[in-house]
């Protein structure tokens, strides 16, 4: 019930009054006014008529209510009325109250009651969103033409303390009035607003031209659960008119102009829950990286009633919010408009800021009005590059635009900014141009939320997240994330928060570093599906393909195909990793380990990866499997690789398949190998270990001088793979070499390698001739595929040598030793400056048929043969220079004496040959040819004569002696 109606009940009982004064006189008039009280719902009504004509009526003591309960006590009532205008319009000329009091009881719902009416009292709702009371009430006309009220008290009980004011009207309709409150309370309230120590004092003034003028002044605090306003200190100062209008019920012609002026209203930010956060979590003080303590509002804002809409705009001071940290809000309007407007069919609200701190600077607008279906609302905001302990960004850009409605909320949002660093939780962002244009949409009713790109995907020039207290850094370059039907996250909040993302995720860059582990190069192109909630954590699952990706620069993993799961809950990351093929090579300018292609699985938990791999060559002959593990925080781990036993055959698997730095040097081997290695790594140092045991392995070359290589034997053990380096000198035999014509059986290498990618022999020998043919101390770079190296010869037997080419009547005793410097270049082998010397005496016979055939022709000829049947000589060296694969430069000389039969006895002469021999080596040794070019030398030696040395004789093409 409105206080307009309760003078309204009071006129009906003015009424009922006149007609018992009418009948039944004075005595009975007081009854007649407690039964119409007591009708109309009043408790313990009490009242006297003490005075009551045709025209006037005079109440004394009228209460209700319980003595000392009384929720009204009038001293005294008077009112002045024609019984006509009483009778039909139920109202009276003037009405004179005064004085006594009213009291109120205010709820915690906001509604007032007046004690004594109808057992709960009389409520009074508050109004609603249309000015009326509760079910939209019109308002009425005043029940009267002048009102006086004088000495009125009116009390407000309210849940928390009460409020008192004084009440003076002095109201006529034909020439105005004056009506005043003035009241105070040390506080007074309910649980959602509270006021302490608060005054009021408003007067309002009605002008005999229509005009009313109101002057008020608020003082005191308001307290909410929410927060806090200290200090309010706010003058109201307004006029309008008609006032007459109003009086008669009629609103939409009544027009009012006022002045809200706020002085200095202190927000105790820090002690306020709702606004906990900015004193509580430094996180959220991005304004200045502090704590906001107090934040203060003062400004003026206007108000207005015109031709039935109200408006709130600027006044002549700019609204503005100082806090204590210097940041500074000022609020203004958009263009002329006011910051809300209200008529019969539309709302609307604009208004212009600029926020001003040290490290922040914005500017924006914000604007707003009703449609059909809600609210359509547009912002933009310009912001100045900002930094703070927790967010920095650079200059940044924000545009909203949509529609707010009972069903949700759609709109469209645009962000064009350069994110330097954000914290959200235990993550850190850095380095991220963001230019965004999404659609956000929100139904209520469904509970759910979704971020749609307006374009196919988002395109980020770069990206770097950071976790430090999982110690790891992610680094992205021109990534670009491409969602699902471009719905970049889903929301829904149901059963609490959960978050919904997927699509497929690529860059052209990426590195990733958790601990000592680092991974670098260009991703796998990612699928996802990923989602959120506060009790499950964030979880992802998908494939990947396609990247290439150095592992502690040390390991290259690319052509990736596979699938994952990812949970990251309470700061603890669980993953399971299947890949189904992956190339993985060495990452070294020269690769001792030959690029393969892997399948496995991973687990990661408690930051612990335990992975197990199957190995192949790149044609799918497999070379073994491994497993290992590896600890993310520390960066340090291990794996252990074992190959079985490999076959080796032509056209099938071969060395080089499992070591590149072979091809050329081993071709079409068989045989078989068994194979384990270990690696171990910290970071970026890496330790390797492996055994490799040698099953029998022939093979073509090494070189083309050699034909093939037979029955390698073996166990290795190397101490490193990376470099490659033995553990020490190894040894390995050799059942055959084969130089096609020569043959080398039953050897030995003892070798070792440092670590400089080059190999030391320190000696590899065969039995030769009776002797040693062997290599000591020698190097061989395995990145060049050059190698110096000095063929010693010891103690050979002239004899088995000659034997070995089985020319007929040839042999010979003595023995040669030499060396010959062996190079190899480019897969060829030369002797450069090579020696062989006799070690002291030896003979050379050769006697056969041929010879004697020969010898019979003429006296030269049978010296020369005869000096061949005995020759001693007392030094023979030879020197050798060229390719072993191409012809060789033989210089041969010795010295000594021979036979030769004169007059039936024999007698020695002495002997010196120089032979120069231009020839093929290996095609010199098949055809075993040495017995023509000694005849051609002796033929050319008798054409000399009698021993005498001819210095200087040689024959460029097949040889020359002296």
């Amino acid at each position: 019930m409105r206080p307009g109606r309760i003078l309204l009940a009071l006129t009906l009982l003015l009424a009922a009054l006149m007609i018992g004064a009418y009948l039944l006189r004075l005595p009975i008039a007081s009854h007649v006014l407690r039964s119409a009280m007591a009708s109309a719902g009043f408790e313990a009504p009490r009242g006297e008529v003490t005075a009551l004509g045709l025209s006037r009526v005079r109440i004394n003591g009228l209460a209700a209510g319980r003595p000392g309960a009384e929720g009204f006590r009038i001293e005294t009532i008077e009112a002045d009325f024609h019984w006509r205008r009483l009778w039909a319009a139920r109202a009276v000329d003037a009405v004179r109250i005064g004085p006594g009091f009213v009291r109120l009881a205010l709820a915690e719902d906001g509604a007032a009651s007046i004690g004594g009416m109808g057992g709960g009292g009389m409520r009074i709702a508050p109004p609603d969103a249309t000015g009326s009371g509760a079910g939209g009430e019109a308002m009425d006309a005043l029940p009267f033409s002048s009102l006086a009220v004088s000495g009125l008290k009116v009390i407000v009980d309210a849940p928390e303390g009460a409020a008192r004011a004084a009440l003076t009207v002095d109201y006529n309709v034909e020439t105005g009035g004056r009506a005043t409150l003035s009241g105070e309370t040390g506080g007074f309230g309910r649980r959602a607003l509270r006021m302490e120590n608060a005054s009021v004092d408003a007067a309002l003034d009605f002008a005999a031209n229509g005009e009313a003028r109101l002057e008020a002044a608020v003082k005191g605090d308001a307290i909410s659960p929410d927060g806090a306003l200290r200090n309010i200190d706010v003058i109201v100062s307004g006029a309008g008119g008609s006032w007459r209008a109003l009086a008669e019920g009629d609103r939409e012609a009544f027009a009012f102009d006022a002045l809200l002026r706020i002085n200095g209203l202190e927000v105790p930010v820090e002690a306020a829950p709702a606004l906990a956060g900015l004193a509580a979590a430094p996180e959220y003080a991005v304004l200045r990286g502090e704590a906001v303590g107090m934040a203060m509002i003062s400004g003026d804002v206007a108000f207005a009633v015109k031709d039935g809409e109200t408006t709130i705009g600027a006044g002549p001071r700019p609204l503005s919010v100082r806090t204590d940290t210097g940041v500074v809000l000022t609020v203004t309007a958009l263009n002329g408009a006011p910051f809300y407007a209200r008529g019969a069919a539309s709302e609307k609200a604009a208004l212009a800021y600029v926020l001003e701190s040290a490290p922040l600077s914005a500017a924006g607008s914000v604007s707003a009005a009703t449609v059909e279906a809600g609210w359509r609302v547009d912002a933009l905001m310009d912001l100045g590059a900002f930094w703070s302990e927790f967010l920095s960004f650079d200059a940044a850009s924000l545009a909203v635009g949509g529609l707010v409605a009972d069903y949700g909320v759609e709109a469209d949002v645009s962000v064009k900014t350069g994110i330097r660093t954000a914290a959200f939780g235990d993550y850190e962002l850095e380095d991220a141009p963001l230019d965004l244009t999404a659609r956000v949409s929100a139904d209520p009713e469904a509970e759910e939320a979704t971020v749609a790109l307006l374009q196919d995907c988002l395109q980020m020039d770069g990206l770097t997240v950071r976790a430090p207290a999982q110690n790891m850094r992610v680094t992205a370059s021109g990534a670009r994330l491409c969602p699902e039907n471009r719905v970049l996250a889903r929301a829904r909040w149901s059963d609490g928060l959960t978050l919904l993302a997927g699509g497929d995720l690529a860059a052209e860059r990426l590195r990733y570093r958790m601990g000592e582990t680092v991974i670098d190069g260009a991703p796998p192109r990612i699928a996802y599906a990923a989602s959120y909630d506060a009790g499950g954590g964030t979880s992802a699952s998908g494939a990947f393909r396609g990247g290439r990706m150095n592992v502690n620069d040390f390991v290259i993993a690319d052509e990736a195909e596979g699938a994952y799961e990812f949970l990251l809950k309470d700061d603890a990351v669980s993953a399971e990793v299947r890949l189904d093929r992956a190339r993985i090579a060495q990452k070294a300018a020269l690769e001792m380990v030959a690029p393969v292609t892997a399948s496995g699985g991973l687990s990661l938990k408690d930051r612990q990866a335990r992975f197990n791999y199957v190995v192949e060559t790149p044609s799918g002959a497999r070379l073994g499997k491994g497993g290992g593990a590896h600890d993310l925080e520390t960066g340090r781990g291990e794996t252990v690789f074992r190959t079985g036993r490999l076959e080796f055959a032509p056209g099938g698997l071969q060395p080089e398949a499992l070591a590149p730095v072979l091809r050329g040097f081993v071709e079409a081997a068989d045989g078989a190998i068994v194979a384990e290695a270990k690696f171990e790594w910290a970071g970026d140092a890496l330790s390797s270990a492996a055994v490799i045991s040698l099953d029998d392995i022939t093979f073509e070359g090494p070189t083309r001088a050699v034909n093939r290589t037979r029955g390698v034997n073996g166990a290795l053990s190397f101490s490193s793979l990376a470099p490659v380096a033995t553990d020490g000198e190894q040894t390995v035999s050799v059942a055959g070499v084969d130089l096609d014509a020569l043959l080398l059986e039953r050897g030995e290498i003892v070798f070792d390698m440092p670590g400089d990618d080059t190999i030391r022999i320190a000696r590899a020998f065969f039995p030769w001739f009776g002797g040693t043919l062997g290599v000591f101390d020698a190097n061989a770079s395995m990145a060049s595929g050059e190698a110096l190296a000095s063929l010693r010869v010891d103690n050979i037997d002239l004899n088995q040598v000659l034997t070995y080419f089985d020319m007929d009547g040839l042999d010979g005793e003595g023995i040669l030793s030499g060396v010959l410097p062996l190079a190899v270049r480019g897969g060829r082998a030369f002797i450069e400056n090579g020696v062989l010397q006799s070690q002291g005496a030896g003979v050379l016979r050769y006697r056969n048929a041929a010879t004697d055939q020969a010898a019979a022709a003429d006296r030269q000829t049978q010296i020369a043969f005869d000096l061949l049947r005995d020759l001693r000589y007392d030094s023979l060296s030879v020197e050798i220079n060229g390719p072993l694969d191409g012809r060789l430069d033989f210089r041969l000389r010795f010295e000594g004496s021979g036979p030769v039969s004169e007059r039936d006895q024999d007698v020695r002469l002495p002997v010196r040959y120089n032979i120069t021999l231009d020839a093929a080596l290996l095609e010199l040794l098949n055809q075993a040819n040495l017995s023509r070019n000694v005849q051609m030398q002796i033929d050319r030696a008798l054409s000399v004569g009698d021993g005498v040395e001819d210095p200087g004789g040689e024959s460029a093409g097949g040889g020359g002696s002296n």
